[in-house]
């Protein structure tokens, strides 16, 4: 072999172990095998948490397709018409707002049939978690009105959604509950209370119509009385889950507990704070709700926190419904992401049997806390959401 030969090689060598540097300097350096080791455990784990969260989810949404098959098919109805007919009936009546209703704290006061309470009532009627409660009432203005208030049993709260009608009449469709610290979760009554968690931190107007409650145990500072009233004429204590409404009789109004069971994607489980129940969105949320078609709204969204980023209220969070991008105002209470609000103008068109809306955070937002936070939480997170109201724009 010739010197030229030789160098040849040498020359083919040295460019191949340049392209071998190359390639091995983008990969992470480690100063042990414990720490090469803690690395793939922690990238192996991401992988495994997002595959549950999808899985999770998943499954979710097959269980709630499932329920509702059953539901169907046992016919269990609402409205007029009672419960479907059982071999052994439960034994608990229904709550009805009238002369005969024994209260353990409060009072109520009877008009037209229908209880008016203007402060927090306790009901002697023993609750489970789980429990599938409807209330019905009339004189409703806006999903915001019924959302300023709370039914709970003991220390947990019934999270559901509220519906309205043109003509005032209001239905309220939730489960109670349960806490983590329950023991056997059962508590000896209810409670229908003012709250200032899920109507944005407002301080008035018109409220749920349903009647005066005192507390027991006033050891909690409770919201002050908003000033209106509730009014209710009874709550229906269901041993199973609802059938959806008429579809020719859909709601003009809505309103929802998002730590509620929802009909959507993309949301971690329920977590209940200091100031009420929420949920976390991931790199996207999705709800499906049933609305009158033809009816303008105005949509209001009450956030509890959002991960820390730097982008500016109004372009940290996108708004598509029924597949049309809708501008969204979002504006903060207080300091920081602690509460937030935002509201968008969602046109007639968008109405009838199962709309979506989807909330999309900007890019950058939805992030893990690993990311900000010494916190073993590998979850992604971009806004906790409270409550989501649809509430009809009347035109004088």
């Amino acid at each position: 072999m010739t010197d030229t030969h030789i160098l040849e090689a040498l020359a083919a060598q040295a460019r191949e172990l340049a392209a071998l540097r190359e390639r091995l300097a983008v990969l992470p350096s480690f100063a042990s095998t414990e720490a090469l080791l803690d690395d793939l455990a922690g990238r192996t784990m991401d992988r495994v948490d997002r595959l549950m969260a999808i899985h999770r989810d998943a499954i979710e949404r097959e269980i709630d397709v499932m329920r509702d098959a059953i539901v169907n098919g046992a016919d269990v109805l609402t409205g007029a018409a009672g419960p479907v007919a059982r071999a052994d009936p439960p034994a608990r009546k229904d709550i009805i707002f009238d002369e005969n209703l024994v209260l353990a704290r409060g009072l109520v006061d009877i008009q037209d049939g229908h209880g008016l309470v203007s402060e927090p009532v306790e009901i002697a009627a023993p609750v489970g978690p789980g429990q599938i409660i409807v209330a019905q009432g009339v004189g409703a203005a806006s999903t915001a009105d019924l959302l300023a208030w709370q039914i709970c049993a003991g220390d947990a709260p019934c999270l559901g959604r509220y519906e309205i009608w043109d003509d005032g009449r209001w239905r309220f469709i939730g489960q109670v509950a349960q806490l983590p610290s329950d023991d056997d979760g059962w508590a000896a009554g209810l409670r229908i209370a003012p709250t200032g968690a899920y109507i944005g931190g407002a301080t008035g107007g018109s409220l749920l119509r349903i009647g005066k409650i005192r507390f027991a145990r006033p050891t909690r500072a409770e919201p002050a009385p908003l000033g209106a009233l509730l009014r209710i004429g009874r709550i229906i204590l269901h041993d199973a889950l609802v059938q959806a409404g008429d579809p020719d009789d859909l709601p003009q109004a809505m309103g929802q507990h998002v730590g509620g069971r929802i009909n959507g994607s993309g949301w971690h489980g329920r977590e209940i704070g200091g100031g009420g129940a929420y949920r976390w969105m991931g790199a996207r949320g999705d709800i499906r709700v049933d609305l009158k078609p033809g009816v303008a709204r105005r949509l209001t969204i009450i956030g509890e926190d959002s991960v820390p980023h730097g982008v500016a209220p109004d372009e940290a969070l996108r708004l598509v419904a029924g597949g049309q991008a809708l501008p969204l105002t979002v504006s903060r209470i207080g300091k920081g992401w602690q509460r937030w609000i935002a509201t968008a103008d969602v046109p007639a068109a968008l109405g009838g049997p199962d709309v979506l809306f989807e909330l999309i955070p900007a890019p950058g937002v939805a992030r893990s806390p690993r990311d900000y936070a010494a916190v073993d939480d590998s979850r992604i997170l971009s806004f906790s959401v409270r409550a989501i109201a649809w509430d009809a724009v009347t035109t004088a």
